[in-house]
């Protein structure tokens, strides 16, 4: 099961792997961008620590999301297919020093918000303007 928030100097001092399903209408903040609310997000995540001692968030995020093609303006499938990689940083001061080679995620207080996190990462990951992969779906209006 995915947690919403884990410990993450525990986490990553385990290297604990969470999986599991999200609903969409538990992500607040992607529910307005959907045509249809009722699907899910299967979640596979990974935090642990590499062999210069940094954690990281490594994991996939697979699912449909119903979007509304703009083109078109009718509901499609986006597939959603996200892979997770993010170095974990304490400080805005380390979140500079990494920026230009890696992902950081700047951790507030050792907690890993996971629903947050996959939230903020599917709405970074979709298209600005999303259109159906059907150039002739304008035809049909």
């Amino acid at each position: 099961m995915l947690p919403a928030t884990v410990v993450a100097s525990r986490a990553v001092a385990r290297q604990e792997s969470y999986s599991g399903r999200i609903p969409l209408e538990k992500l607040v903040r992607l529910r307005p961008l959907l045509e249809d609310a009722g699907g899910e997000l299967q979640v596979e995540i990974e935090i642990s620590r590499d062999g210069e001692g940094a954690g990281w968030i490594k994991g996939r995020v697979t699912g449909a999301l119903q979007l509304i093609c703009q083109r078109g303006l009718h509901p499609y499938a986006w597939p959603c297919d996200l892979a997770l990689s993010l170095r974990l940083v304490d400080s805005e001061s380390e979140e500079e020093q990494v920026l230009e080679h890696q992902d950081p995620y700047l951790v507030h207080d050792d907690s890993l918000p996971l629903l947050d996190l996959v939230e903020d990462e599917v709405l970074l990951s979709m298209p600005m303007l999303p259109r159906c992969e059907d150039p002739g779906c304008v035809d049909r209006l």
